[in-house]
């Protein structure tokens, strides 16, 4: 799932305009660029960088006297530092703010833009975008003069701004669900809101779990071997990254490690195995992580679960001759009449019981 890696903002009222982002970018990454030109000629736009990344102009909102709010997007192809600069924009008063979000994105990352042009409103609005999915929507408001206060609604987080001159008001939400979402920008100043917009940004999803892994059982007396496998499509070559949970019901996951009485092999393939010597790993949950061209998708967690002999599932209390009927699970006990002792785990030691098969 995506996340914000940095944001930053600039107030130079110059064409060119240059921002650089504090950190390095990462390979891969959204890269996002809000422009808010206030004049009554908001001209034209283009972006660059230093890294030579391809932007693309995502959305434009615009008003006849009071400038326009410009989206732009590229995906970072390399890692390293990186200066944006925006030319072609008029030169009376351009703000700048840029994001860089992690994830997984290509070509196709813009899923809708809405745009809302409605001088003197406030609060002023983006409109709705409606999402299929999780996504990274960037919003942003203008104004023509000054703004000394603002927030935003609906779980949006404001970006950086420019201080004691704020025309061009940025703002973020991550998502996790479809859905319809907007913006209301409320502020304070000398002018009210003219322009509202918000771009969502959808990540590439990766490859599609066909067959979950099965949750395993052994018991060492009759087998010593737990297996796992996933069967996966997606875009180019699949790997594959089997995980162990790290205690029971912890959540946390690490790389396959032999230990604790396992012995594991397979963990870059679509199958994994453990060959077992105690039960100290039961209860654990075992996961993949599935990786293509375009990202990496989980599967769900199964447990592995590691008996050493015959278990009692059920043993209601005994009758007046002091017998108890009880439900035995085994995958040994060949007939009926057989004599098995079991050993039932009590917070003071262990009782051996003599359990006769029915």
């Amino acid at each position: 799932m995506a996340s914000l890696i940095q944001s930053l903002a600039d107030a130079q009222n110059t064409d060119p305009n240059s921002i650089t982002y504090a950190s390095n970018i990462t390979a891969g990454s959204l890269l996002v660029v809000i422009i808010r030109d206030s004049t009554s000629n908001a001209g034209d736009p283009t972006v660059t960088d230093s890294r030579g990344n391809t932007w693309q102009r995502d959305g434009e909102t615009t008003t006849t006297n009071r400038g326009s709010v410009f989206h732009y997007s590229a995906i970072a192809a390399d890692s390293g530092a990186c200066t944006i600069t925006v030319a072609g924009a008029a030169t009376l008063a351009i703000r700048l703010a840029a994001y860089e979000f992690s994830g997984a994105w290509d070509s196709t990352r813009l899923e809708q833009y809405i745009g809302n042009a409605t001088p003197n409103a406030n609060p002023q609005t983006s409109g709705d975008a409606t999402v299929a999915g999780g996504a990274v929507l960037v919003a942003a408001m203008g104004t023509q003069s000054d703004v000394t206060a603002d927030s935003v609604s609906n779980s949006f987080t404001l970006g950086p701004q420019s201080a004691g001159n704020r025309r061009g008001i940025p703002a973020h939400r991550i998502v996790t669900s479809a859905g319809t979402y907007g913006t209301a920008f409320t502020f304070t100043g000398t002018s009210n809101g003219s322009v509202g917009s918000i771009a969502a940004y959808r990540e590439v999803l990766g490859p599609t779990i066909t067959v979950q892994p099965v949750a395993d059982t052994v018991i060492l007396s009759n087998e010593t071997s737990a297996s796992f496998s996933v069967t996966a499509t997606g875009t180019g070559t699949l790997l594959y990254d089997w995980e162990l949970e790290d205690g029971v019901g912890s959540g946390v996951y690490a790389n396959l490690a032999n230990g604790s009485g396992a012995t594991w092999t397979g963990q870059a393939s679509a199958s994994c195995s453990a060959a077992l010597t105690a039960k100290t790993l039961t209860g654990r949950r075992v996961r993949c992580n599935v990786t293509d061209d375009n990202g990496t998708t989980t599967t769900n967690a199964v447990a592995l679960t590691i008996w050493d002999g015959p278990q009692v599932t059920t043993f209601p209390a005994t009758d007046g001759d002091g017998e108890s009927t009880a439900t035995l699970t085994s995958d040994y006990v060949t007939g009926v009449g057989e004599a098995i002792e079991v050993r039932i785990p009590l917070s003071d030691g262990d009782v051996a019981v003599t359990v006769t098969t029915t």
